[in-house]
This record gives structure tokens, sequence and C-alpha cells, in this order.
């Protein structure tokens, strides 16, 4: 126990997109209705904030789900070059003064790769 009450291991806190799809995030945000206090009620602090061109501002919030290849565990291949695989979900929503004006959740396949080969 901390000092100040009870500490939560992070782990016990799932990351804001972990379990989330389009059609969940669909039934969470309403555009013209959402307000920027629930969106950060919701997922949190957003990974970026910017503004758009026409002056609106965008947040982004992004997880990414990456595994070790098998083959990262093979005897001198695995210590030369490592691999890894997964998913990375991505959600925009950009805001009209407080209001969301417009949100999209984007899941992709990432790969990376480095090492000698």
């Amino acid at each position: 126990m901390a000092a100040f009450g009870y500490r939560i291991p992070i782990t016990d806190i799932p990351p804001p997109l972990k379990n989330e799809t389009s059609a969940s995030i669909d039934q969470k945000i309403h555009d013209g209705v959402t307000t920027k206090d629930q969106i950060r009620a919701l997922f949190g602090d957003p990974r970026e904030s910017t503004f758009t061109d026409s002056g609106h501002e965008q947040w982004r919030y992004a997880f990414t789900n990456a595994s070790s290849d098998a083959a990262n565990f093979i005897p001198l291949y695995g210590d030369l070059h490592q691999d890894t695989h997964g998913t990375e979900k991505t959600l925009t929503v950009i805001f009209n003064g407080d209001v969301v004006w417009h949100h999209t959740m984007n899941a992709s396949a990432v790969k990376t790769g480095s090492g000698l080969f």
C-alpha cells in the first residue's frame, strides 16, 4: 500500500483502445453530441493533439499490439534478426468547439524488422 492510498498496478488498467472496434467506438462517440470532456473520460489524454487547416482541434489515440516472431528465438538467427507483427488501432476525433465534429477508428496490420538481414 502506498503512503497516500492503494496502488493499482499499471497492468490492471487496459489501454483505452485495446478491446475497441469501429462498432464499439460508434456506440460511444456520437458526432455533434459527444463532448471533449466525455472523450477524455472514456479514453484519457490523447497521444497527439493538433489542429486541421480549417482550425478544428484533432485528437489521436493509438494502441499497438505486437508480438515477436517465432524465428527470433532460433539460436544465432535470432541474434542477428528480430521481427515483430501485430495490429495497430488509431482513433481520430475532430472537434468543432467542445463537441465532436467527426471521428474515425482504423485498425491495420503492422510488421517491423531489424538486424543484419
